[in-house]
């Protein structure tokens, strides 16, 4: 899979899951797996847990 396949496939699983308590999404790769990692500002609510698993 090309890099450019995966940042818009992230991208994608993330449309309309960001909440405003999140201050960063980062994605890091260089082969398997994909890491997602969300910044919040706050502690996460348990929804927002959830909308990242």
């Amino acid at each position: 899979m090309e890099r450019k396949d995966i940042l818009l496939s992230a991208q994608r699983a993330m449309l309309g899951a960001v909440t405003p308590n999140m201050q960063a999404i980062t994605i890091g790769y260089k082969k398997m797996p994909v890491i997602l990692r969300v910044y919040f500002k706050t502690q996460p609510r348990e929804d927002e847990c959830e909308l990242v698993k």
